[in-house]
């Protein structure tokens, strides 16, 4: 990770394509438990040279979990360790097709299921656990997915990432700060395809709406419930959580909402508080694995 621009956290991968390309292709040839042991020689040095990622952490845990100072500081270290096994994660995925990893709870007979009924759907998601290794795994090869992505990362990663989710059947669509992508998304779902997207972070766009969440207020992006009040397209959420060294548990749930005599911006506004209720559900549940490393509320 690099780049804080104005107190946020940039998401972008740091390391070039070289340095990158060596450290996939020596995970992918040592054991699981020594990629991570490199982990735990590496990460307090980076969190050393990036103390405002380690300061919104433990500004996360101490304001919005109410943890003491010392819980605090061991829960926002845990929190980029776990952050670095997921990312070791999908590197190792890139080499291997996750001949490491398994997955229970998949899910993926309801995002079947709904969009053959509906003509496609919209899934979202977020920065809580790993939306990609959920498109890794889930095995919806038949069904067209168009998955809005970050499109600042390393191009290096840009391509394997590319490539891995592709052979999964899913497409990527880069995020931009003009906003062209959600009409990019528009076009898919028009061809009844699904479009998977993460609904906790604002890519510069006025258009948001702020509700509790955590015990505070924060705004949170509209574009995904837009689209799929305006295109009468139903909702799934996704989160794909860490279990364990080896283990993935995909939780799905149907945003299912009566929208018969409600306006576009009641069926909007309806389903993002759904949606945040069962963001902070997954969070509280799986606290270590909140990955917005950037001060997310406004305290």
């Amino acid at each position: 990770m690099k780049g804080e621009t104005s107190g946020k956290w940039s998401g972008r991968t740091g390391g070039g394509n070289v340095g990158l390309g060596i450290l996939i292709s020596t995970l992918a040839s040592m054991p699981l438990w020594c990629a991570y042991l490199l982990l735990e020689i590496g990460l307090p040095f980076h969190l050393l040279f990036h103390p405002g990622y380690f300061r919104a952490t433990k500004h996360f845990f101490r304001y919005r979990m109410r943890r003491g100072k010392c819980s605090a500081w061991m829960s926002a270290y845990a929190t980029h360790r776990q952050f670095g096994r997921m990312m070791f994660d999908r590197f190792r995925f890139f080499s291997n097709g996750g001949k490491d990893f398994s997955v229970k709870n998949k899910g993926d007979d309801m995002i079947r299921r709904l969009a053959a009924s509906c003509g496609g759907l919209v899934i979202c998601g977020s920065h809580v656990g790993s939306m990609e290794m959920a498109g890794y795994m889930l095995g919806l090869e038949e069904i067209p997915i168009s998955a809005i992505v970050y499109g600042g990362e390393n191009p290096y990663l840009q391509k394997r990432r590319g490539s891995a989710l592709g052979n999964g059947g899913i497409k990527m669509i880069p995020a931009s700060d003009d906003l062209s992508h959600l009409f990019a998304a528009k076009m898919a779902l028009d061809r009844g395809e699904c479009v998977s997207m993460t609904c906790d972070r604002i890519f510069g766009s006025s258009k948001s709406i702020e509700v509790e969440f955590m015990g505070k207020r924060a705004g949170f992006p509209i574009g995904a419930f837009a689209l799929a009040a305006t295109l009468e397209k139903e909702v799934v959420l996704l989160f794909c959580m860490k279990e364990g060294k080896r283990e993935y548990n995909v939780i799905t749930r149907h945003l299912d909402i009566d929208r018969t005599g409600k306006s576009r911006d009641e069926v909007i506004r309806e389903l993002l508080h759904l949606y945040v209720a069962a963001l902070e559900e997954i969070v509280r549940r799986y606290p270590t694995q909140w990955f917005n490393f950037y001060e997310f509320w406004d305290d």
